[in-house]
């Protein structure tokens, strides 16, 4: 098995904004239920932005990731869900959906996972995680340790390292 990658010249953490990154692309209309139904369990406690990040340049997604505590994963059917682990990189607090494929890396102690398609319970996950943010709570910090640890193991070296041996597997 050859992993895929997570560039870390890319993806670094930067000071946070209380907003949500969010791809919606392949569930355009699961992400506007969620985004709509997390706004009115928060109500006016707070603000809380969301910037959707579709047709954008890798470098304006890991700019936005950067700055973003949380990140709505909207993965679906993948092989392996890439985005919530650029996120996880750069320090968001994910949560939603792994996609199935995301199971490889999706664990309770690296981000807020949510079972496929429950998407009230999803809402009520990332607006508790966004309050825990707010109130700057230790639990999202182990969290973030962890997301970030997990998607340290997914390195261009150890890309390289299981590419040449697949490669050699198949030349002898």
């Amino acid at each position: 098995m050859v992993h895929c990658a997570v560039n870390p010249a890319f993806f670094t953490q930067q000071p946070k904004k209380l907003q949500v990154a969010y791809m919606p692309r392949k569930r355009p209309m699961e992400a506007e239920f969620i985004r709509q139904t997390c706004t009115r369990l928060i109500g006016s406690e707070f603000v809380l932005g969301w910037v959707p990040l579709d047709n954008l340049p890798e470098g304006r997604v890991a700019e936005v990731l950067a700055e973003s505590a949380l990140f709505l994963s909207l993965s679906r059917l993948e092989g392996l869900g890439l985005p919530p682990l650029e996120a996880m990189a750069s320090g968001c607090v994910v949560v939603g959906f792994s996609g199935y494929g995301g199971r490889e890396y999706a664990s309770q102690d690296n981000g807020y996972w949510c079972e496929e398609d429950d998407l009230v319970g999803c809402a009520h996950s990332l607006a508790r995680a966004a309050r825990l943010l707010r109130d700057d709570g230790e639990e999202t910090r182990r969290v973030v340790e962890s997301a970030v640890a997990t998607a340290g193991r997914y390195t261009p070296a150890r890309q390289e390292r299981e590419l040449i041996l697949a490669i050699g597997s198949f030349t002898g």
